[in-house]
């Protein structure tokens, strides 16, 4: 790594943009259609429900474990190759497997890799946009594009070829995106804090808000597993095929853009956690459309208000945490509440979401997730201002805060 030149801000920049998109890209061949491989392979809801929590708990326990050998190493790059050949040895693996076991095995190992390679690409891309004018949100674009690049050509060659094959695509891609990350270089590691830091946890325990906040999003995201990971299929018992399932998934990248600038001026012209709150409410909103009517085309445009949910969700989210932490546990915070507390919400929505799809399949479960996304908007209610809750130009914050998802001007 040291013997590369030291590439110009926009080429790092460019760089980044690519990683982003050929990890996120290489995870679209699998992702949106597991749920349907698991239902292909004759698993009822309750294990598929099971599978959901052995990957969350899988996730929960070696992300940290990946995070500790690329820092004890120095080497992230280095860290973040291991874990993407793993990704494409555990696709590979994951796409041969027949019974409950077998796909067990292979959701463990895929899931164990792609935890630590997802953090990893994070903080590769997030240094290549350090010392320049652009923000992490105009990086992080590229993963958006690379997921809406792959997803629906992968539906129409799956339903064409079958579920295999996007596997063996996936397996490819990630380590072509192995190789990707050979050619960048993290030019600072000082200064980089660790994921789960004690400080912050310090701050948590006395922070009867941050403790209010964490409980609502935990609800939350017990509510989210199931539309998550039962999409596929049921888009399929409404008759959709898996060109649909792709489409669905991709008309969240298309519409995440305009939505991202959308909270971006609502988070600035409103507090951050009232973006956050509409977030939660928007998903309940669209959970419930989707079960409303049951109907495969009518899906597209429920999902199209998930995605300005999320959009919502996700700036809302990073904006109230980050004017609630000083800045030395500012990063430790966004990965405990945006990592961390989706792995553990994961381990109780899986079950429940498995449970939900038994008793009265995929409307069902769109009904108890929008109960559960209105639930966690009312225990937010009570979430109170916080002392700053804008960081304004000069105010020394600024300079160290993690990056907006978006700006206005990001591509500038």
């Amino acid at each position: 790594m040291e013997s590369f030149p030291q590439p110009s801000p926009a080429a790092r920049v460019w760089g980044g943009r690519a990683l982003q998109a050929a990890f996120n890209g290489s995870t679209a061949f699998v992702v949106p259609f597991l749920g349907l491989f698991y239902q292909r392979a004759g698993l009822s809801g309750v294990e598929i429900g099971a599978l959901l929590a052995l990957g969350a708990l899988t996730a929960l326990s070696t992300a940290p474990l990946w995070g500790t050998l690329a820092d004890r190493t120095a080497r992230p790059v280095r860290a973040a190759q291991a874990a993407l050949v793993g990704a494409s040895l555990g696709s590979l693996f994951l796409g041969r497997q027949t019974t409950f076991t077998g796909i067990a095995a292979g959701t463990a190992l895929y899931t164990a890799c792609l935890s630590g390679a997802w953090p990893l690409v994070d903080l590769i891309s997030f240094a290549q946009v350090r010392g320049t004018r652009t923000g992490f949100g105009a990086v992080r674009l590229g993963g958006s594009l690379g997921w809406m690049a792959v997803v629906w050509p992968a539906g129409w060659w799956v339903e064409r070829a079958g579920l295999g094959v996007g596997f063996l695509a996936a397996s490819a891609a990630y380590l072509l995106t192995a190789l990707l990350a050979s050619r960048l270089r993290i030019p600072d590691r000082q200064g980089v804090a660790p994921v789960l830091g004690p400080g912050f946890f310090h701050t948590l325990r006395h922070a009867p808000p941050l403790l209010l906040m964490a409980s609502g999003l935990l609800i939350f995201g017990a509510g989210f597993t199931g539309p998550k990971q039962f999409m596929a299929i049921y888009i399929h018992d409404l008759g959709g095929s898996e060109g649909m399932v792709g489409l669905a998934s991709g008309l969240g990248a298309l519409f995440e853009w305009p939505f991202m600038l959308l909270a971006d001026r609502l988070t600035a012209r409103h507090r951050p956690r009232l973006v956050l709150r509409l977030g939660l409410l928007t998903f309940a909103f669209g959970w419930a459309a989707a079960a409303v009517v049951p109907n495969a085309l009518w899906y597209l445009p429920a999902r199209i208000i998930v995605s300005a949910a999320y959009s919502f969700y996700i700036v809302g989210l990073v904006s109230t945490v980050s004017r609630r932490v000083t800045v030395e546990t500012s990063a430790t915070a966004i990965a405990f509440f945006v990592v961390t507390l989706t792995a553990v919400a994961d381990l109780a929505g899986g079950p429940i979401a498995g449970w939900s799809y038994d008793l009265g399949g995929g409307r069902a479960l769109h009904w108890v997730s929008a109960g559960l996304g209105l639930l966690a908007s009312v225990v937010l209610l009570r979430l109170p201002p916080a002392e700053v809750e804008a960081v304004v130009p000069g105010d020394p914050r600024a300079s160290h805060a993690l990056p907006e998802p978006l700006t206005s001007d990001a591509w500038h």
